[in-house]
This record gives C-alpha cells, structure tokens and sequence, in this order.
C-alpha cells in the first residue's frame, strides 16, 4: 500500500512539472512595448526576418528568441499588443501578425519585404483562421 501511494505521488508529481514546460513565460517587453517596437520596425528592411521574427523582435528584442505565442492565453478582442496566430490566406502557410491601436502588423508573407501596418479590418484578408494571444503576466494592460 505505502510503496504504491509513494510511486503514485511521484508520478503525479513528474506529470504536473512536465505540464508546466507548456507554461507560457511573461516576455520581457510588455504589450505597450512590443507595438512600440512593432511600429518602429515597420518599412525597414530586415531581408532575414521571417513572420515571426518581426514579433521576436517586438516581445524579446531578438528575431531568433520567442516562438510560443500560441501558447499564450487565447481572447476573444483583441487588444493593443495582441499576437494573431493562425493560417495565412496563403495555403500551407503559418502566420503572425501584433494588434497595435486599430492596426495590426506584420510581414506580408515573404522574408524580402519589411514590415507593414493594415487595418484590423483587414484581418480576413491576411489569415484564413487565427486565434488572439496575449502575453502572460501582462493581463491587466
């Protein structure tokens, strides 16, 4: 009885540590900061980046850090500094775009074009399905 309760705690205790590698981690710039930098980076040449480097960029202040957006907490409205994450209106592709104000920002599709703002209206156009994430940590702005 005891060795089986024991063994059970253990399991138990590895299952929810493994969970919580899932666990997103609050980015170091918040969502004011990020659209502050989406904004900055828009019409400048940055020939490497790709869809989510240009948000690496924006949370993490490196292109090559970050990559779990989708593993931040799902809204419904999104809000200023929101990560859209779904499937671009091209077929195969995954896309990323930041919410800043009533735009919202990112790569149009290839690596050799910089940065541009459209209109939240516009989503429809620029994913064919897609989720809001905002970052952990930051729920109260």
């Amino acid at each position: 009885g005891m060795a089986i309760s024991f063994f059970l705690f253990i399991s138990v205790l590895i299952l929810s540590a493994h969970g919580e590698k899932q666990d997103p981690i609050k980015p170091p710039n918040s969502p004011a900061k990020a659209c502050e930098r989406a904004l900055k980076a828009v019409g400048q040449q940055h020939s490497w980046w790709r869809t989510f480097q240009y948000m690496n960029y924006c949370y993490y202040n490196d292109p090559g850090v970050g990559d779990t957006y989708w593993y931040w907490p799902k809204i419904s409205v999104p809000k200023n500094g929101t990560v859209v994450y779904g499937d671009s209106s091209l077929p195969g592709e995954k896309h990323a775009a930041i919410v800043c104000g009533k735009m919202v920002c990112h790569i149009p599709w290839h690596s050799v074009v910089p940065p541009e703002c459209d209109p939240l209206s516009h989503i429809n156009g620029i994913f064919r399905r897609y989720n809001f994430h905002y970052p952990p940590g930051y729920a109260s702005e």
